[in-house]
């Protein structure tokens, strides 16, 4: 293990020290971990670089790949187990959470009643699961963040860093229960996990993008939903349909793809998974208001 500032570097021959950790970085390059049977001692984002990582949080399993992260929360039942043939790199932040709890706090009560009565400390319990950091901007910024860390730029990760982190962590927070609570749901927890298998739909989408058909009978199956439920809970979440969702991310992914003019129109169609040139073709001008000739051509 070698310790940079707040960072800790660990491989296959070096281990994480015992005890809670609080405001550190753990950058990790490992292909076995073996750490069952535990409960989380502190508030931890955990995110992979490359490779494969897999967790069991609160009884639920969760497979992390390039670009995912997993929020954790204090006192969460979590297992880590995983042995890959690749190399899986990850980093690892530990929060203290007061950090958040005060951020929070100031967020949602204002500086006022804060300063007026300094005890007060809201302590919400945060969501934890699994996100992609091309979702928000606070997944933009833990990448960015573990360029940093890759770098070797330990400089800049001050304690300075960690209070930043946690005012962004508060407002991720303050977003993703906006989103839950539009879910129809007495319980807090129904909401919670229907969001999550609602986030599984839009990660089999997402993974599956290219094929011809997706249909709303395979996200139900994937996400363990009926298929009316599914589409009621994903357009709550995503504001757009499984269908609508599924064709926007395609003419996202036509139109940066015909400005770098990487392929033909109709290689484009097929490249994408639709059945001819000509429904392609309608669907982009629908959504464009040109055809993707034209745009190819503007660009």
């Amino acid at each position: 293990m070698v310790k940079t500032g707040p960072i800790l570097r660990i491989d296959e021959t070096s281990a994480l020290p015992e005890g809670g950790l609080r405001n550190c970085i753990v950058h990790s390059k490992v292909r076995t971990y073996d750490k069952c049977n535990t409960v989380s001692s502190s508030l931890s984002i955990k995110s992979v670089l490359s490779g494969v990582e897999r967790y069991r949080l609160n009884k639920v399993d969760y497979r992390l790949s390039t670009n995912e992260y997993l929020i954790v929360d204090e006192g969460q039942l979590l297992d880590i187990a995983f042995k890959e043939e690749q190399l899986a790199e990850g980093v690892c932040i530990y929060l203290d959470k007061d950090f958040f709890k005060q951020a929070l706090s100031l967020m949602i009560l204002g500086h006022s009643r804060v300063m007026d009565d300094p005890e007060t400390m809201l302590d919400n319990e945060l969501l934890s699961l699994k996100y992609r950091q091309t979702d928000s901007s606070f997944g933009s910024y833990l990448r960015s963040v573990s360029d940093v860390i890759r770098e070797g730029n330990t400089d800049k990760l001050s304690e300075e860093f960690f209070v930043s982190l946690s005012w962004k962590l508060a407002r991720h927070h303050q977003h993703v229960s906006g989103t839950v609570d539009r879910i129809s749901a007495v319980k807090t927890g129904t909401r919670v996990e229907l969001y999550r298998r609602a986030m599984l739909a839009r990660d089999y989408i997402e993974g599956n993008l290219f094929s011809q058909n997706i249909s709303i009978k395979q996200l139900a199956l994937h996400s363990a939903l009926s298929e009316v439920q599914l589409h009621r809970v994903f357009k709550k979440v995503f504001t757009a349909a499984p269908y609508q969702y599924v064709i926007k991310r395609k003419m996202d992914k036509a139109a940066e793809l015909l400005e770098a003019k990487s392929m033909s129109v109709a290689d484009l169609g097929r490249f994408l998974g639709f059945p001819d040139t000509p429904t392609f073709s309608k669907l982009f001008k629908k959504t464009f208001g040109v055809s993707p000739s034209l745009f190819q051509g503007q660009n």
